[in-house]
């Protein structure tokens, strides 16, 4: 990412410029990568992105809220999930010029742990196993995923008051959509992601 890259809110088909969306594009001032993120592990795929002006929202444009407190404790297994995105509708296609949209069911990350770790890769990119920093999300028949293109995208849940909250972010997986490989995401409420990001964003 350049200096002159550009983040597009209020975007939904970038095919069209007639489709009644109202976007905004907002010049990148900065990226900040998670401090211990290394790669080629997949621990810690975080990073922020500070735009070069401030935001103003509207009917188009508007902020998902960060689980903060009791939000971050809620135990989100078997809870219901929607990602979004303009990645592949199937492993191996292009991507969508249409903002996509499915939902998904939280499971434990010992079941992504179980499966992932039968993958030759799995001590390169997960020598620690797969656990609480991660979020593993799926569909249970299989067929509803993250596809290549979606990563750094939101994974959210609604909470008791009807809100979108930030569950976690499109981080890494095997094929798209496959039954026994929920795709997996950076969990957000994790404290010390929490604290990274108040200290990033906020001070």
């Amino acid at each position: 990412m350049t200096s002159a890259s550009v983040v597009r809110l209020g975007e939904h088909d970038y095919s069209t410029s007639s489709d009644g969306d109202r976007h905004e594009d907002f010049l990148v001032g900065e990226v900040v990568l998670h401090p211990e993120y290394l790669r080629p592990e997949s621990y810690h795929d975080l990073a922020l992105i500070k735009l070069g002006r401030r935001v103003v929202f509207n009917s188009h444009i508007n902020p998902v809220c960060l689980p903060w407190g009791r939000e971050a404790e809620r135990d989100l297994t078997g809870g219901a999930l929607v990602i979004t995105g303009w990645g592949a509708t199937e492993h191996g296609g292009s991507g969508s010029t249409v903002l996509q949209e499915v939902a998904l069911t939280a499971f434990p990350p010992s079941r992504c742990d179980q499966s992932y770790s039968t993958l030759p890769q799995y001590s390169r990119y997960w020598p620690r196993g797969i656990g609480n920093e991660t979020l593993c999300a799926g569909d249970p028949q299989g067929g509803k995923d993250a596809c290549q293109g979606d990563s750094g995208g939101p994974l959210v849940y609604l909470d008791e008051r009807k809100r979108y909250v930030l569950a976690g972010v499109v981080s890494s997986g095997y094929g798209c959509g496959l039954q026994e490989f929920p795709g997996l995401y950076a969990n957000l409420r994790q404290a010390p992601y929490l604290r990274w990001i108040k200290k990033v964003a906020f001070t």
